[in-house]
């Protein structure tokens, strides 16, 4: 299987030891590129199926034509579809809420087309990261074959999508979910359940526990751990003391506790 970012590296990266790793998302300067990630959920999906969600995509075209855009190029992955889309570069650093203005576009589309994406049994990734990789279409999925299919023509960019992607208004609550994110250098493999995961955004918020258990930093700490290994999320005990190290209303963070608690706290999650 060969995958591409759908938005360039500035350069090959390394670890201290010298080896190749992921890129950070704080490290990508340039957005050009986004995708809409379109699973079908039937285990068994027929020819029959298929057509019907093709025939959808033809409808919603106009979704985007209404708004004075180009609609998007479509792919077959197999089990679904990708949707993508092409602009002008954006500098992050001017722009640093572009990934999550990316969402909010996403989200209106679902919202605009839930009944018909509920009953085609399809749902939309909504996980955005500017490191986002893909697999290039016509490239072997292992177990599998080669099963996807691009059905686009030369990639053409959409300046009026980029206008109207920067003239989207963040929250300040999901601003501040971003800057969490690229500020605490997190694990990439916590970054991408935290952004798709409502209940986990809650935990490690510090909010959402209505059933009378401890509201404390430690009591919530202790509860993201719980979720995140009985959920099996996160096993590696590395990552997951990384993850309460840099909690910004954790006990670490906020009370000062140190290794021992770290150890202890992940001990007494893995017992319970």
């Amino acid at each position: 299987m060969v995958c591409i970012g759908i938005n360039e590296r500035p350069q090959i990266l390394r670890n201290k030891n010298g080896y190749a790793r992921s890129a950070y998302e704080r490290e990508i300067e340039v957005s050009r590129n986004m995708m809409m990630d379109l699973d079908i959920r039937s285990k068994n999906v027929s020819k029959e199926h298929l057509a019907q969600v093709e025939l959808f995509f033809k409808q919603s075209d106009q979704y985007f034509l209404d708004q004075n855009l180009q609609p998007p190029t479509q792919a077959f992955t197999g089990r679904g579809y990708h949707l993508l889309f092409a602009y002008p570069s954006v500098k992050v650093a001017e722009h640093p809420t572009i990934a999550q203005q990316q969402k909010m576009f996403t989200e209106q589309f679902k919202s605009s087309y839930k009944r018909e994406l509920d009953n085609l049994e399809v749902r939309v990734d909504s996980t955005f990261d500017l490191r986002r990789m893909t697999k290039i279409y016509g490239t072997a999925k292992p177990s599998v074959g080669v099963v996807s299919t691009f059905y686009g023509k030369k990639r053409k960019e959409d300046n009026a999508l980029k206008e109207y992607l920067l003239n989207l208004k963040v929250s300040e609550q999901n601003l501040e979910h971003r800057v969490v994110q690229q500020n605490n250098n997190l694990p990439q493999l916590f970054t991408a359940l935290l952004e798709r995961d409502v209940r986990l955004q809650e935990l490690w918020r510090g909010e959402g526990k209505t059933d009378g258990s401890d509201i404390s930093r430690s009591g919530f700490d202790f509860s993201l751990i719980k979720y995140l290994l009985h959920n099996g999320m996160i096993t590696d005990i590395k990552i997951l003391s990384d993850i309460l190290t840099h909690r910004p209303n954790g006990a670490v963070q906020g009370s000062g506790k140190g290794e021992a608690y770290i150890k202890h706290t992940i001990a007494n999650a893995i017992k319970s």
